[in-house]
C-alpha cells in the first residue's frame, strides 16, 4: 500500500509538473534514484494493478479456470492518456489542418510545391520538414503560423525523458505570456482540436467553456492545476510548459472589504 500511494504521488505531481527534485526531497532520496525507479512503464503497471485489486478483489471474484472454455478479457486500462513527443504533436496538428481543407494528400502537396509521398510521410509523423516547407503547408492548409512554429521548434529539439528541453522562459512577463499562449495554442491542434465541450467533460466539469475560451484564445491563463490539467487531456506534457506557466502568471489581486466610490467621502 506504500508503494501504491508513492507511486500515485508521483504521478499526480509529474502530471502538475514538479520536477524530480521537489518529489525526491520529502522521500530523502535523490532525484535520479526516484527517477530510475518509477520511470512512466513502472507507475503504470503498479497504477494499474491497483485498479485491477480494487476492483476486482480476489475474495469475491469467481474465476473460470481455461478448461471450461472461457477466455478472460483484458481490463481495459483507464487511467492516464498517452502523452505524445513534440514530433507527433507537430505531424499530428498538420494532419488536422490538411483534413480540414476537405482536400486528398496529393492535392495539399501540389500546391506546396512537394511530392505527394513526402507530404505523406510528413503527416504520418515519419519526416519532420524544414520550416520553409512546413510554412507553405500550413499557409496552403489555411493554419496559424505562430501555433506551429512553437510545436516545430519543439519538435527540432532532441527528445530527453521526463526531462523538459525548451529553452528559457522569457524574463519579461509580456513576453512570458505570449510565449505560454503560443505554447499552449500548438498542442490545441496536435490533439485534432477537440471540441470545448469535450474538453471540459475530460477535465471532469472542473472548469468553465468561458475559461477554455479565454485561456486558448489568449486572454486568461488560469492557476496551474487548471493548466496542468488542460495540457494533459490534449495528450501534452504539463511539465514543458511549467517554466512558461511560472514566467506568465500573475495571480488575480484579492479585494477585501467593501469598496465605495470616492465621492462618497465628500
Amino acid at each position: 500500500m506504500v508503494e501504491d500511494a508513492e507511486a500515485a504521488a508521483i504521478r499526480l505531481g509529474r502530471l502538475q509538473g514538479e520536477p524530480w527534485k521537489a518529489l525526491a526531497q520529502p522521500m530523502n532520496v535523490s532525484p535520479e534514484r526516484l527517477r530510475k525507479k518509477w520511470t512512466e512503464d513502472k507507475l503504470d503497471r503498479r497504477l494499474h494493478r491497483r485498479r485491477n485489486n480494487r476492483d476486482h478483489p480476489a475474495s469475491t471474484a469467481r474465476r473460470r479456470t481455461p478448461q471450461e472454455g472461457t477466455t478472460f478479457p483484458t481490463e481495459p486500462d483507464t487511467g492516464c492518456m498517452p502523452t505524445m513527443t513534440p514530433r507527433s504533436q507537430f505531424a499530428s496538428a498538420l494532419s488536422c489542418l490538411q483534413r480540414q481543407t476537405g482536400q486528398t494528400i496529393k492535392e495539399t502537396a501540389e500546391e506546396s510545391c512537394v511530392s505527394a509521398s513526402y507530404m505523406s510521410r510528413i503527416v504520418n509523423g515519419t519526416r519532420l520538414p524544414s520550416w520553409d516547407v512546413a510554412e507553405r503547408i500550413t499557409n496552403v492548409c489555411g493554419g496559424d503560423l505562430a501555433e506551429l512554429r512553437d510545436l516545430w521548434e519543439a519538435a527540432q529539439r532532441p527528445p530527453i525523458p521526463d526531462t523538459d528541453n525548451r529553452p528559457p522562459a522569457p524574463t519579461q512577463q509580456e513576453d512570458a505570456q505570449r510565449a505560454f499562449h503560443a505554447a499552449l495554442r500548438g498542442v490545441y491542434p496536435g490533439a485534432n482540436r477537440p471540441h470545448l465541450w469535450a474538453l471540459r467533460h475530460a477535465m471532469h466539469d472542473t472548469v468553465t467553456i468561458s475559461i477554455l475560451t479565454r485561456t486558448l484564445k489568449g486572454s486568461h491563463i488560469p492557476d496551474w492545476p487548471v493548466v496542468a490539467r488542460l495540457v494533459f487531456v490534449l495528450h501534452g506534457r504539463p511539465a514543458d510548459l511549467r517554466p512558461l506557466w511560472q514566467a506568465a502568471y500573475q495571480e488575480d489581486p484579492i479585494q477585501e472589504g467593501p469598496h465605495l466610490a470616492a465621492g462618497s467621502f465628500g
